[in-house]
Parts: C-alpha cells; structure tokens; sequence
C-alpha cells in the first residue's frame, strides 16, 4: 500500500473472460513454489530465450505461460514468448476487459 500511497498514475485490473479452473489448478500445482528471478525480470523486453530454460520464473512469464495453458493465443505479444514479456506487453493485448482500479 505504500507504494499505491506515493504513485502518481492509473493502475488497471484486467478480467479475462474465461478461466479452465481445473487447468488453472493443475497450473498452480506445477509452478508452485518456483523461484523468482530479479534477472530474468530484468531482461525480459529483451530477446534472450536462454532464460526459457532456466528453473526461475518472473511474473510476467507466469502470466504468459498461464495464458498459453488456457489457450489464450498470445502471437500478438512479443511473438508468443512468454519469457519476453512485460506487464505492459499483457496489458497492450487487450485480453480482457480492463476497468481503472486506481487514479492518482
């Protein structure tokens, strides 16, 4: 909440449409405690798919891979690759509908 405190901006929320709630279990399961990589966050808006590999995860790549699961097609975003995704890059696909969760 502090940070929310001290932005100056619009924070959205986006609600996709349709959620497989048992795939979206199943996913849960399997990514469940994988460790987050500052790096690999840090490089995600640049092409390196050597990171796709790696045990670590960052939230963006979650979201993508979680997509993907849910058979959302994500060609429109950073060519598919999910390792290569920002917050801004999920947002920009227009997934789903967006409403202003905060204005400041």
């Amino acid at each position: 909440m502090d940070k929310l405190e001290h932005f100056k901006g619009k924070v959205y929320i986006e609600e996709l449409t349709e959620v497989d709630k048992v795939k979206a279990k199943a996913f849960e399961s399997k990514y469940l405690g994988v460790e987050y990589s500052k790096t690999n966050a840090l490089f995600s808006g640049i092409n390196l798919n050597k990171f796709s590999k790696r045990k670590e995860l960052f939230c963006s790549a979650l979201v993508g891979l979680f997509l993907q699961d849910q058979g959302y097609l994500l060609d429109n975003i950073q060519d598919g690759n999910p390792y290569e995704m920002t917050p801004s890059d999920i947002f920009e696909g227009n997934l789903g509908s967006k409403q202003l969760l905060l204005k400041q």
